[in-house]
């Protein structure tokens, strides 16, 4: 799935990673082969502050791969919007790709 203006192409794989940012104008790929945008949730025992705090080996511990459970595309007008909704537990991660007609940026809103 993918999205792309006169500047920019975005190109998602099913699972809603990130696999290819490219500009259109200097034909440079942005996303390289070792890069990975798979969303993860790790787990971290709870301690003193455990809400505002990341232990600093936090990534040492048991973590998930979250898959897109959804993903749509909305063109409103000279936008075009990628959407991608992950779910942990009870909680829900949104995504918002936006590209603009005539714009070289890639606006994300979580």
């Amino acid at each position: 799935r993918s999205i792309e203006n006169n500047y920019i192409k975005l190109l998602f794989s099913e699972s809603g990673d990130l696999i290819s940012l490219y500009d259109k104008r200097y034909g440079k790929e942005y996303i390289t082969e070792n890069m990975h945008s798979e969303i993860r949730a790790y787990h971290e025992d709870a301690g003193f502050f455990a809400a505002w705090d990341f232990a600093s080996n936090y990534r040492d511990g048991e973590s998930y791969v979250l898959l897109a459970e959804k993903m749509t595309t909305v063109i409103s007008g000279p936008k075009t919007t990628m959407t991608l909704i992950y779910h942990y537990n009870s909680s829900y991660l949104r995504f918002a790709f936006t590209l603009t007609q005539d714009s070289p940026r890639v606006d994300v809103q979580t």
